[in-house]
């Protein structure tokens, strides 16, 4: 797969695409760690008001983001209101 993470950045990784394809994933957390990806940094208020996901209830997303960090797919930072993801 080509390197769709190139230039100046620190990290040069792969789009994980093939490890959220792993069927213990849900859906929706594969879209949410699209969405990471492409923006680099945001809160959750900030997932729900993509486009990808602008119809997924709130929970549903916090759930996956939970399940997304116990996975080591995404990082938390901050506490409470001011919890804000990456990947």
């Amino acid at each position: 797969m080509k390197n769709e993470n190139s230039g100046n950045s620190t990290c040069d990784c792969v789009y994980e695409d093939e490890a959220l394809e792993d069927p213990t994933v849900p859906p929706v957390a594969a879209k949410i760690h699209r969405v990471l990806w492409r923006e680099k940094r945001l809160t959750i208020g900030g997932l729900c008001g993509t486009h990808d996901l602008r119809k997924t209830p709130r929970s549903t997303i916090k759930q996956n983001l939970r399940l997304l960090v116990a996975r080591g797919h995404a990082q938390r930072h901050g506490r409470g209101k001011g919890t804000w993801y990456t990947l």
